[in-house]
Parts: structure tokens; sequence; C-alpha cells
């Protein structure tokens, strides 16, 4: 029996903070963190690129339903957090 497609997707809930305007701080929601850290870096984002460059403080990984949208609650088990405090090995990725 082939395997269904997931109905499940990936996101990140990340926290930025201005490394050059430190009081300055952004939160967005992507797919892919590493491009999307790089672009707010690279000034392609017009409500970030005069603070640039950015440091990822926090990410929370989690999944929405694609049937029911972004709205649909989260199960705990469905969701994981970083910061730089916690061990590297367990990071989102950035």
């Amino acid at each position: 029996m082939a395997s269904q497609p997931s109905d499940r997707t990936m996101h990140h809930v990340y926290l930025l903070r201005s490394l050059a305007e430190p009081k300055q701080t952004y939160i967005g929601l992507t797919d892919d963190m590493r491009a999307r850290l790089k672009s707010h870096n690279e000034g392609a984002n017009f409500h970030t690129a005069k603070y640039r460059p950015w440091e990822l403080v926090c990410c929370i990984l989690g999944s929405t339903n694609r049937r029911y949208g972004s709205n649909e609650r989260q199960s705990p088990r469905s969701c994981f957090a970083w910061s730089p405090t916690r061990d590297e090995s367990e990071a989102c990725p950035a």
C-alpha cells in the first residue's frame, strides 16, 4: 500500500534581535529558517533591513494541518522550542 501525503506542514515561529540596535526585535513565521535568517541579514525584508545584522534568539518548531489552516490548535508533541541556552544538537535549523 502506497503511503499518502501528510496533511501536516512544519513551520518555525522565530524571534530575532538586531545586533546593531539590541532593543529592536522581530517575530516571524517560515518553513525554512536558514533561508529566512539569511534573507533578513541580506536586507531582503523591508521591515528588518535597517536594523541588520540579526541574530536568532528563539525558534519554535510546530506543525499545522493543511486542511484547517494555521489556526488549528497545536498539541504539545508537535511543538519544539529552541533558544541559545539549549544544547546545539537540539537546535532549530538556523
